[in-house]
């Protein structure tokens, strides 16, 4: 039985990806789902905090550390369903942008280093592409084989 490396990333608010490979030759990490999570704070009334995240997320890192995560704005959850709306049809205005892009590097020579079980963190550029507009954020991303 083969082995299957998991690999997640935390950050960009509070960040959790699941990545596998397709096999455990040098090829690209696709997210895995049932593993991953992207979730994002917000505040409402100027004191409220309140935790959301989206539901459809893909991803991969390819074999030379390019990351791109796509990002499905109407899968939007904040538990409440008329907020999701507006959520969508507002803030991220998905009719026109239904797609937001994470897009970063890794080095992949420290990430190869890894081994099942172990954890790494990473500071890192990533740029966040939403609604037309992008935005250069610093991260620090920590990676789990």
């Amino acid at each position: 039985m083969a082995t299957i490396k998991t690999l997640p990333l935390l950050g960009l608010l509070l960040f959790i990806i699941g990545i596998t490979p397709p096999n455990m030759a040098r090829a690209d990490w696709v997210l895995n789902m049932e593993k991953s999570n992207l979730s994002y704070g917000s505040i409402k009334k100027n004191s409220i905090g309140e935790s959301n995240h989206f539901q459809r997320l893909e991803g991969q890192i390819t074999e030379k550390g390019e990351i791109t995560l796509l990002i499905d704005l109407a899968s939007v959850e904040t538990w409440v369903d008329i907020r999701n709306a507006r959520m969508a049809e507002f803030f991220f205005q998905t009719m026109d942008y239904p797609t937001a892009t994470l897009q970063g590097q890794v080095d992949m020579e420290k990430f190869s280093r890894l081994k099942v079980g172990d954890q790494q963190s990473f500071d890192m550029p990533l740029i966040l592409i939403c609604t037309a507009r992008a935005k250069l954020l610093m991260r620090n991303l920590s990676f789990c084989a």
